[in-house]
C-alpha cells in the first residue's frame, strides 16, 4: 500500500540510535531495542554497525510501514500524534522525492541521521533519569533499588572499535545529522574522537551537529572544533529555575547553569543556533511560567518542549483530576509570554487530558520519598503547588533494601 508523504513514518529508513548500554533502537522513542535473528541484541563494540543497519528487525520494521501499518515499537509517537502533537516521526518526514525512493527502492546503505549515545558518564542525576544515562546515579539505584554495580560496566565503556570506526568513517558520506545525547556529551571521550573522525573523512562541512546538555559544561576548544561543521544546534535542559532546577537536576547549581548558557550565548557563531529544552512533565508542569520568563531574557534562542513519557509516573498524564486543572489553568495563562510557542502549549494542554493515568500518582509519590530522603530533600518545599496531593506514604510500600536506613536519618549523601 503506497502511502502519502506526510503519512509516511522514514525514521527506520534514515535513522539509528546507539544507546548507552551499547545496543540500538530505531530511534529515541522506539521502545524496543534492535535484535539480532536469534532474539539477543545487537551491542557494540562487539557487533558489526553495518549489521544492525541491515538487520533482518529493521528491514522488518521499514517494511511494515510500506504496508502503512503503526508497529508498536512507535507507541510514543502514536499517542503525542493523538494529542494533535507533532511528533518525532511527523518532524523528521524528508521530502516526497525521498518518501517515494524509501518505498520503492533497497535499504539506504548508510543512516542519514545518527543518534549517539556513547557513554551514561554523567556529573548529574535528574529526577525523571536512571543509572541506565547517568553514571551519578549508580550508588543510589544500588544502596535504594538493590541494583548490581557491575550491570552497568558496559554503559560507561566506549563502544567504537578500530573496526567499527572505520565504517562510522565511511558512513560520513551519506550522514547529515549527527546527535550527541547520553550522559553528558561534553564529557565523553569518545564525542571528541567521533567528531574527529567526521572531520577526517571530508564532509564535516555538511554535516549539522545537534546536542542536549546539561549546562555545567563550558569548553572553549569545542567552539573551535565545531568550526569544521556546518551548523550546530545546541540544547540546554532547563525544566526550572533556582531552587526548581537543582531539585530536579541533582545536584545542578542554576548559578552554574546561568553561567553556561551565557558563556555559549556570548560565543556564539552565525552556524551556532541555541535553543531551551524543556522536558515537561510532574515536577515543572505547575512552574512553566518562571522557565518562560526567564528565557525571555534571551531572545533570539528557541524554547523547545519535550513530554516526558518515561518513567510513566513523571508523565503529566498521572496527574490527579483538580492538579491537572490547576495545570490548565496555570499553562494557559502563559499562552501570550514572550517566549512561548502558543501552538505547541495547547498541545501540551490536549496531552495531559488525552489519557487518564492517576493510578500512577502513588508510584510518584513513593519513588519521591525515596529520592528525598536518600539525597535530603523535600517535594513539598521545592515544589509546593503540589502539596495538596502529596499525601504521607507507607513506609512499607517502599520495598526497597535500605530504606529503614533513610527513615531513621541516615541517608548515604
Amino acid at each position: 500500500m503506497k502511502q502519502s508523504h506526510e503519512s509516511f513514518c522514514s525514521l527506520p529508513f534514515q535513522n539509528l540510535q546507539l544507546d548507552t548500554s551499547g545496543g540500538f533502537r530505531p530511534c529515541c522513542k522506539a521502545l524496543e531495542a534492535i535484535p539480532k535473528p536469534d532474539g539477543s541484541l545487537y551491542k557494540l563494540p562487539e557487533d558489526d554497525l553495518d549489521k544492525v543497519w541491515m538487520s533482518p528487525y529493521l528491514e522488518n520494521l521499514r517494511a511494515a510501514f510500506k504496508r502503512g501499518e503503526k508497529p508498536k515499537t512507535c507507541k510514543n509517537c502514536w499517542s503525542e500524534e493523538a494529542a494533535g502533537i507533532k511528533s518525532l516521526r511527523q518532524h523528521r518526514v524528508p521530502s516526497k522525492e525521498r518518501v517515494e525512493r524509501y518505498i520503492s527502492e533497497a535499504t539506504p546503505h548508510a543512516p542519514v541521521d545518527l543518534d549517539l549515545k556513547p557513554s551514561n558518564l554523567c556529573n548529574l542525576k535528574c529526577r525523571i533519569c536512571n543509572a541506565e544515562n547517568s553514571t551519578s546515579w549508580h550508588r543510589e539505584a544500588q544502596e535504594t533499588l538493590g541494583f548490581e554495580m557491575h550491570d552497568y560496566k558496559r554503559y560507561s565503556s566506549e563502544k567504537f572499535n578500530a573496526e567499527n570506526q572505520k565504517v562510522l568513517k565511511g558512513w560520513f558520506e551519506s550522514v547529515r545529522h549527527l546527535e550527541f545525547f547520553g550522559g553528558e556529551p561534553f564529557l565523553l571521550k569518545e564525542h571528541i574522537k567521533i567528531l574527529d573522525l567526521a572531520i577526517e573523512s571530508g564532509y564535516a562541512s555538511r554535516l549539522t551537529l545537534n546536542y542536549n546538555t546539561n549546562a555545567t559544561v563550558f569548553s572553549e576548544q569545542l567552539l573551535k572544533t565545531w568550526q569544521s561543521f556546518e551548523l550546530i544546534n545546541l540544547g540546554f535542559s532547563i525544566d526550572g529555575v533556582a531552587e526548581r532546577f537543582t531539585y530536579q537536576r541533582h545536584p545542578a547549581k542554576w548559578s552554574t547553569a546561568k553561567r553556561v548558557v551565557d558563556q555559549f550565548y556570548q560565543n556564539r557563531g552565525e552556524h551556532i543556533k541555541l535553543r531551551f529544552d524543556v522536558s515537561i512533565g510532574v515536577l515543572n508542569v505547575l512552574y512553566l511560567d518562571e522557565v518562560f520568563d526567564w528565557a525571555a531574557s534571551y531572545p533570539e534562542v528557541e524554547v523547545r518542549f519535550n513530554l516526558v513519557h518515561h518513567p510513566l509516573h513523571y508523565s503529566i498524564k498521572c496527574l490527579p483530576a483538580a492538579a491537572k486543572a490547576m495545570a490548565r489553568q496555570k499553562l494557559e495563562e502563559c499562552l501570550n509570554k514572550p517566549a512561548v510557542n502558543s501552538e505547541g502549549l495547547n498541545q501540551v494542554i490536549q496531552f495531559m487530558f488525552e489519557e487518564n493515568l492517576e493510578d500512577q500518582w502513588q508510584e510518584f509519590l513513593i519513588e519521591s520519598r525515596r529520592a528525598d530522603l536518600y539525597r535530603g530533600e523535600s517535594l513539598a518545599e521545592a515544589v509546593p503547588l503540589l502539596a495538596p496531593w502529596l499525601a504521607d506514604t507507607a513506609s512499607n510500600s517502599l520495598n526497597m533494601p535500605s530504606f529503614q536506613a533513610l527513615e531513621s536519618g541516615n541517608s548515604p549523601e
